[in-house]
């Protein structure tokens, strides 16, 4: 017999599918179903006039420097509406603006371009060098930066400042740009002396380059000379032993850089999701998006169309099971898991469907969602549920932000009291929690500066390792739930140990915050207090396959 196909259910999550317009650009009709927060968010020159994908450009047949005119012009647009214009006029004019540039395609085309610019589509003169705003471009336009680009001088500098970008320029171009290989010819380059010192004379164009050997390097007339870009002579010799040490010096360059470079903290990935506590759904029973929905008030449930019925199913058996240990945990009702005070109506959970794979999870505050990716979800749904109650008390706060990132804490107090205890131990010192959570942020890359130590994601995690604390306090656990929230471990550069997640005493006087904080928003009627329930007591232990599917032992 075949399964039952599981697909989606409850109300349309919906939101802004970037997927159908990122490529073209936003329109007018995109916007009509979005939300005030995702019109906010959206309605930007970025999302308008997407920034040139250059080889695409290239590809057309567009020479280096119209894709790079392309993309100064784009600049040239405010990078947000304001209040003086409407959002169909800032995006109309927008789209105006750009048709005309990728109109362009020689740079014969560009002064035409600037004329029409100057004679009254979006500028005309007023007296003198003096030019006035075209309505509504005034409010979309940034005229002065477009008059500093226009003309010869205009175009000079935007080469001079291309080639220092290497815009577009292919590897071997920028290695023999950064390291080029010279013949001594004794004319355009040739050996002089200073003050007893064997030296080179470059000329090119109407520069002429100093430079200076590296000890150990004897400079020899009509042989071939490795130079760097400060101007140093690293070798001497062939041609074929100067461009052998060239891609030796572009590859070491390019080693040091990517030293350099944040890596990307990679959370774990489960081979086992252990729990043990209440058997919320009697033994071997599976459960449907209408039961989650029944039970917890979760207003719908999206699945990714690469997840297959198995991990549709353990998906939804999981997370019914993480809700009632998370309400358990609370000690609150069941139906206050969907947060119902959000302005969606209530929170949303989607398995693997909203993008952003290279995290194993998020929370989306435009549409009041939970995302747990496909493979590296698991874990992390407590933590998931702290910013999305963050975002429930910062409505309540009316404010359309997370709380912790308003700071704000006139009308939950409580709020205040655990951000200090993150921040700051009983005597006033930096917690070993923050302070390694700032060396994460040294250490790791994430979607902005600061993200390991921000208040949010702070907050966050102390959540869900005090999640973790209440169900072990009971003899029980649920790895779908939290299993993440002591796994944030790593090592300096000098050989330490850092946590990015509250530990020893510290973690017990947040704990002691939280439950403040959980008892003030019942308090407020923001939770509500769970009823009596007794239940039957089971352990189970869900296993991951070789292909990382999640599925049932």
């Amino acid at each position: 017999m075949a399964k039952k196909e599981i697909t989606d259910f409850g109300s349309k999550i919906g939101g802004a599918r970037k997927d159908v317009w990122v490529k073209r650009g936003l329109c007018v009709e995109d916007i009509k179903d979005m939300t005030a927060s995702e019109k906010e968010k959206y309605i930007k020159r970025d999302y308008i006039w997407p920034k040139p994908d250059i080889q695409e450009e290239l590809e057309k047949g567009f020479s280096r420097f119209i894709v790079y005119w392309h993309n100064e012009m784009r600049k040239t647009v405010t990078s947000k509406k304001n209040i003086y214009i409407s959002a169909e006029e800032y995006i109309n004019g927008v789209r105006k603006i750009r048709s005309m540039v990728e109109a362009v395609k020689t740079e014969k085309e560009i002064s035409d371009f600037e004329q029409r610019a100057l004679d009254g589509v979006f500028l005309r003169k007023k007296y003198g060098r003096t030019y006035e705003y075209i309505a509504p471009f005034g409010n979309i336009f940034n005229g002065n930066k477009f008059l500093k680009n226009i003309g010869t001088y205009g175009h000079l500098n935007m080469k001079r400042k291309m080639g220092k970008e290497n815009f577009a320029m292919t590897e071997d171009e920028i290695m023999k740009k950064q390291f080029p290989v010279i013949f001594i010819d004794g004319d355009k380059c040739s050996v002089a002396e200073d003050r007893g010192r064997s030296i080179l004379i470059y000329k090119s164009g109407c520069s002429a380059y100093y430079c200076y050997p590296k000890p150990n390097v004897v400079l020899v007339d009509k042989t071939y000379v490795l130079i760097d870009e400060r101007h140093n002579i690293l070798f001497c010799g062939t041609q074929e032993n100067c461009e052998k040490k060239q891609k030796e010096a572009f590859k070491e360059k390019k080693a040091v850089s990517k030293r350099k470079r944040k890596e990307k903290w990679i959370p774990k990935q489960f081979e086992t999701l252990e729990r043990s506590g209440e058997t919320w759904r009697p033994q071997d029973k599976h459960i449907n998006g209408e039961e989650l929905i029944e039970r917890y008030g979760i207003r719908a449930g999206e699945f990714g169309n690469w997840t297959n019925t198995l991990e549709r199913q353990a998906s939804l058996d999981q997370a019914y099971d993480a809700f009632a240990d998370l309400a358990f945990a609370l000690d609150i009702d069941e139906k206050s898991v969907s947060l119902p005070g959000l302005s969606c109506g209530s929170l949303a959970i989607a398995f693997g469907a909203r993008g952003r794979g290279d995290a194993a999870a998020h929370y989306e505050p435009l549409r009041e969602v939970i995302n747990l990716t496909r493979l590296r979800g698991a874990g992390s749904l407590g933590h998931e549920w702290a910013h999305a109650l963050d975002h429930l008390i910062g409505q309540s706060a009316g404010l359309s932000c997370l709380a912790t990132e308003g700071r704000i804490f006139d009308y939950v107090k409580s709020l205040k009291k655990v951000l200090n205890r993150i921040h700051y131990n009983e005597n006033g010192i930096y917690t070993q929690y923050y302070v390694d959570s700032t060396q994460f942020d040294k250490q790791y890359s994430k979607d902005s500066h600061g993200y390991w130590s921000s208040e949010c994601e702070l907050f966050a995690r102390a959540f869900a390792c005090y999640l973790s604390d209440k169900l072990a306090s009971e003899g029980k656990r649920n790895d779908y739930l939290n299993g993440h929230c002591n796994t944030y471990v790593s090592m300096d550069k000098k050989g330490n140990w850092i946590y990015a997640y509250p530990r020893g005493d510290e973690r017990i006087r947040i704990n002691e915050a939280i439950d403040e904080l959980i008892s003030e928003l019942k308090d407020k009627r923001i939770l509500f207090t769970r009823p009596e329930k007794k239940e039957e007591t089971v352990s189970s232990v869900f296993t991951a396959a070789p292909n990382g599917q999640l599925c049932f032992a």
